[in-house]
């Protein structure tokens, strides 16, 4: 880490000598804000700043992310200050005095949209598919029209640099180890889990993503790869308005997304609620094949395994958030949560076992079931305290979160000689309950040296409750006998307390942001045992110091051309369910188990772009972890075992290119291609374990507005074979494609078909087996066609998303539900 962290401030102090005299201004200042009329930022417009003797334009900025704008060494005289941005109405401001070396602070400016009839096309301001910031990028879901009538987990898959693996979890950049936030607050899941709950939220109630490869130090340290942080949509700023979204989905089978989003308000009282309800019918086919070698290399025999996997049920997801202006200045707010899910899962398998010849020796036929029930509420309440300057406020957030997971679960197996013969009939029923309580406190307190000079501060504490209770019973002749090898009794106790300080500061042309976090972990675990095993525990407490630099420079005034910097630390901190470690079944051959020595991971990023226009970005960056949690394959006796492990050190080098543009008025493109080279090496019960593998990946966009309200889309992408510790996951590549008809300004309707030619299909080979080699194939539901029908009502239009964070932010991203 320190050698990473003496690059990185040898960097700064280059970039800055560099650059230092740059920020440096003389002569007179002239200085604002340019907002749309809903008080949102304008991003990329242009202010110049005009002579009056002459007409003549002597300085030309274009407003930063913030809607700031700045010019600066004005010789004294008469100005005219002109704003133009595409979409709205052009500004010209009243004659404008500057005197030498004195500083003007205009009044924000505040431009309407503005709609410009030719020849029946309507011009209107648009959102770009992708804005960068300097700690993050921004995603615009709505600007890709095959979102119409998925789910969140389908919008991630296709958000530029996120990829999604069959298991449900999700990789940035190639990196695995990534926090979901939702609204700023992390969705405390992972996995399958995580999975499951994304596929039951619909795409037509999110707005944006927020990509953080490096967060700031106001965000929990936790997450290797970074955090994707969803915002959904909010209801307008004034009065009432509520919008529907019915979604059809058909595949092999017919599923469904719907939701409503609805707020309103008023002088003092300001409300948004969203429900959604899903209806899932997904599948998978799962086939995998196992070898197993003698000592000589000679096989001795094939396990071939076909799993038909059956994925029902419904779920409702249910949001409200008001908020109360108790005085012009401070604001008290409550948000609650709910979401109840019973998800359904059948599971019928054949295992064909062969011979060293190749003939059927055995087979075994499997029946599994699973229903589930899934439960989460959560409560929090905020307020906040504006001050007399902007960006002067304090804000503090009470959370408390729960989450009750219940599965009964139903394994029938039957074992078959190649004659015919019935050899065995095993029937084992499980029950696992769990229940997970956070309490979590925090605030935040902001204060403004000078007007482009703001310093941040905060403190957090959390403390969580795990209980996770597994009953397993071998039933025979309706007799239930306890299964002591699987069943088991697991708590686990942890506190967190953590403070930062963030430094941001914008000069004419640079821009910096240094902060610096402080986290420690107490953590135990208690494994109750049964009469068969004897109990068992841990105890973990560990503190750690994560910095965080960000700098954004123009090399221009126009800032056609952005050179960005950061780094960060990060950590990883094992979930909670991973330290249990007794036995899940999945199959008869097939178990998950958990690891009660796996240590949290460290981890050091650093990223060199450039952004032209804030239209093509090109990035390279390196990181470096230790310890990285990562799934392992062991085979024993037959029976494939999954279990989390450290890897000792994994290092990553990458690059990129991301671009965003619209050649022609009525044409939108955006592409984005990487490479990697990561290199995973440790102990691993194979012996040591030293696997480097490149990777490359490629995602596009094509939109067309053919007029009258009619726009066609297509996307796609490819990926390269990824190798990443014991696992080779195979090339895939799909096309989707859209279209969608704007009704009227409250009605529209869109058609959507993803995986158009069935080739998103998942595989891959596991290495580094004990005198055995694997691979698996999953052939999923990814081809399916989409039909949504939104309508509007009430004020039309959506808000930017609140600011309110929530103090549970890392969390509910460590809970396998």
């Amino acid at each position: 880490m320190y050698n990473i962290l003496i690059r990185a401030i040898t960097v700064v102090g280059l970039i800055w000598n560099t650059f230092a005299l740059n920020a440096q201004e003389s002569g007179g200042i002239i200085h604002g804000r340019v907002l749309d009329i809903d008080g949102t930022p304008l991003v990329g417009a242009t202010t110049s700043l005009v002579r009056e003797v002459d007409t003549f334009t002597i300085s030309s900025v274009a407003t930063d992310e913030y809607g700031k704008y700045r010019h600066a060494n004005i010789e004294a005289g008469d100005y005219q200050l002109i704003v133009n941005h595409l979409g709205n109405e052009r500004y010209i401001s009243e004659l404008l005095r500057i005197e030498a070396g004195a500083t003007m602070l205009m009044t924000d400016i505040e431009i309407g949209e503005s709609t410009t009839i030719l020849k029946e096309v309507i011009v209107v301001r648009k959102e770009p598919y992708i804005t960068q910031k300097i700690d993050r990028t921004v995603v615009n879901v709505d600007a890709l029209i095959s979102n119409a009538g998925t789910n969140a987990l389908d919008v991630l898959e296709k958000t530029p640099g996120v990829r999604v693996d069959p298991n449900g979890m999700i990789n940035l950049a190639g990196k695995a180890g990534v926090v979901v936030y939702i609204d700023n607050r992390p969705t405390y899941m992972s996995g399958e889990e995580l999975a499951n709950y994304l596929r039951s939220m619909p795409a037509s109630s999110l707005q944006k993503i927020e990509v953080m490869q490096n967060p700031p130090a106001q965000y929990d340290a936790a997450g290797d790869a970074g955090i994707l942080n969803i915002l959904t949509k909010k209801a307008p700023g004034t009065g009432f308005t509520a919008g529907l979204d019915l979604g059809l989905i058909q595949h092999r089978y017919t599923a469904s997304n719907n939701s409503m989003n609805f707020g309103y308000s008023g002088n003092k009282l300001r409300m948004n609620g969203n429900l959604g309800y899903v209806v899932q019918n997904g599948f998978a086919d799962v086939s995998i094949s196992r070898q197993f070698f003698d000592a000589t290399g000679k096989i001795t025999s094939t396990f071939d395994q076909l799993s038909k996997i059956r994925r029902q049920g419904q779920g409702m997801l249910s949001m409200i958030n008001v908020d109360y202006n108790l005085t012009e200045k401070s604001t008290m707010g409550i948000v609650l949560n709910g979401t109840f899910a019973r998800p359904n899962r059948k599971t019928p398998n054949r295992n064909s076992i062969y011979d060293s010849g190749g003939m059927l020796d055995s087979t075994l036929l499997s029946d599994n079931l699973e229903k589930g029930r899934i439960g989460n509420i959560s409560f929090n309440l905020n307020y906040r305290r504006k001050f007399d300057k902007e960006n002067h406020d304090f804000i503090i957030n009470a959370d408390y979160l729960n989450f009750q997971i219940d599965r009964d679960q139903r394994f029938n197996n039957s074992g078959i000689q190649n004659d015919g013969l019935l050899t065995f009939f095993e029937q084992l029923s499980g029950k696992l309950e769990s229940d997970i309580n956070i309490y979590s406190i925090n605030a935040d307190y902001r204060y403004p040296l000078t007007e482009d000079i703001l310093i941040s501060t905060g403190v957090k504490t959390n403390f969580t409750k795990t209980g996770n209770t597994a009953d397993y019973f071998f039933v025979k002749n309706d007799e239930y006998i306890p299964d002591y090898d699987k069943t088991n009794n697991f708590r686990y106790r942890e506190n967190i307390n953590a403070a930062y300080v963030n430094f941001y500061a914008d000069y004419q042309r640079l821009s910096i942001q240094l902060g610096l976090r402080i986290e420690n972990t107490i953590g135990s675990g208690h494994q109750l045992g049964n009469v068969m095993r004897p109990d068992s525990s841990f105890n973990r407490n560990y503190t750690g110091l994560f910095p965080t630099l960000f700098m954004l420079y123009k090399l221009d005034s126009l800032s056609h051309n952005q050179l960005r910097f950061s780094y960060g630390r990060r950590l990883e901190r094992p979930y909670y369910q991973d330290l249990n470690p007794f036995l899940n079944p999945v199959d008869h051959y097939t178990y998950n188990v958990g690891n009660p020595y796996l240590e949290p991971s460290f981890s050091n990023k650093i990223e060199l772009s450039h952004i032209f226009k804030n239209m093509v970005t090109t990035s390279i960056g390196y990181s470096d972890a230790r310890n990285l949690v990562s799934e392992t394959i062991e085979i024993m006796d037959g029976t494939y075992y999954s279990r989390p492990n450290n890897i000792g050190r994994t290092t990553v080098w990458n690059a990129s290119v991301d671009v965003a543009l619209s050649p022609i008025r009525w044409w939108d493109l955006q592409f984005r291609a990487e490479m990697a080279r990561l290199h995973a090496r440790g102990d691993f019960y194979m012996g040591y374990l030293d696997n480097i593998g490149y990777n490359g990946y490629i995602q596009g966009m094509m939109g067309f507005g053919l007029g009258k309200g009619w726009r066609v889309q297509v996307d796609g992408h490819y990926q390269t074979d990824i190798t990443q510790a014991q696992f080779v996951y195979g090339s895939k590549w799909g096309v989707n494609t859209g279209v969608s008809k704007k009704i009227s300004d409250r009605t529209s309707i869109r058609f959507s078909a993803s995986d158009i030619f069935y080739t998103n299909i998942n595989r891959g080979i596991i290495n580094d087996l004990h005198d055995a080699k694997a691979n698996y194939r999953n052939v999923g539901d990814t081809r399916r066609f989409q039909l949504t029908f939104s309508f509007r009502f009430g004020n039309s239009g959506v808000s930017k998303p609140g600011n309110q964070t929530n103090s549970a932010d890392e969390e509910r991203s460590r809970v396998k539900l």
